[in-house]
């Protein structure tokens, strides 16, 4: 049986990119109690979410989403770090 093309098993670095903008804005936020804040936490953590779901957990049980929410902080926290 063929995998379906369009089957993802990693995280792109425009991911990346897009959830390291997220990141920033509830890690990094002057007032952590605002409603943008929140909401950027909410929308990194869903995606964060989604992305397991389709390139790790289908293909990688041996990774739980533990150790992949705390890779992909680590490589946001990076990102930022080297775009300052």
């Amino acid at each position: 049986m063929s995998e379906h093309p369009d089957a993802r098993r990693t995280v792109s670095a425009d991911d990346i990119g897009s959830l390291a903008e997220l990141y920033d804005r509830f890690k990094y936020a002057d007032d952590p109690g605002s409603t943008q804040c929140r909401e950027a936490e909410i929308a990194y953590d869903q995606r964060v979410r989604e992305l397991y779901e389709q390139c790790v957990e289908p293909y990688y049980k041996s990774i739980s989403f533990f150790q992949f929410r705390g890779r992909i902080d680590a490589e946001c926290a990076r990102q930022i770090k080297s775009n300052q």
